[in-house]
């Protein structure tokens, strides 16, 4: 069983992105039980901080550093690809190898993903019942519920990763063109909620 993510229902994009890494991770990979810890993150693109609490079999996820920390890590924050950097591992090491294979793992692939994705769609009765999948690295097609559905969602390999593990809203993917969408708006708006739902976990977290 794997360890619960807490996050806010309102929190901010990079905690929810990190939050979702870590459940990713942790379907292949877990944390000893017992463990009462806080972890520090900093960001090498920016000012952010973020702090994992590890208690109780539980990891929550807020902003800023929570002294005291006993573990830090930098990097990227807002790309669930790039990987980190260890710091101040002394204090408790076998931690911070556990936690540097979780924030390093590599993710499920696009299409992994997107199983997961859709697994929840029931969730949201109002979305279409199939959606069509094109990659546009390998022209690889992949069809998710009835496959009569009008609804196509296009983007590279990397991008259809981001949207159906909830890293980044499909609707925000679209608007940037990494996304190429064929539907209606309100079919763009319940996929969108989808991914949001996805992005936040079971019960937000």
């Amino acid at each position: 069983m794997s360890i619960p993510v807490k996050i806010e229902a309102d929190a901010d994009p990079v905690i929810r992105g990190m939050a979702n890494r870590l459940r990713l991770s942790l379907k292949t990979s877990s944390l000893a039980s017992g463990i009462i810890k806080r972890v520090g993150l900093r960001s090498i693109t920016d000012n952010r901080t973020l702090t994992l609490t590890i208690r109780n079999g539980e990891i929550a996820i807020s902003s800023g550093i929570s002294p005291p920390t006993d573990i830090f890590f930098s990097g990227d924050l807002s790309n669930l690809s790039a990987t980190v950097r260890p710091e101040k591992i002394w204090r408790s090491p076998i931690l911070a190898l556990r936690l540097n294979r979780l924030l390093t793992q590599t993710l499920p692939d696009w299409m992994d993903c997107a199983e997961y994705f859709w697994a929840r769609s029931n969730e949201i009765p109002e979305l279409s019942n199939g959606l069509a999948v094109i990659c546009e690295d390998d022209h690889q097609r992949m069809i998710l519920g009835e496959g009569n559905s009008a609804i196509e969602l296009h983007g590279s390999k990397q991008t259809l990763q981001q949207a159906f593990s909830g890293s980044r809203p499909i609707s925000v993917l679209v608007a940037m063109g990494l996304l190429k969408f064929r539907g209606s708006m309100r079919d763009l708006a319940y996929l969108s909620n989808l991914g949001q739902r996805v992005m936040l976990g079971d019960g937000h977290g």
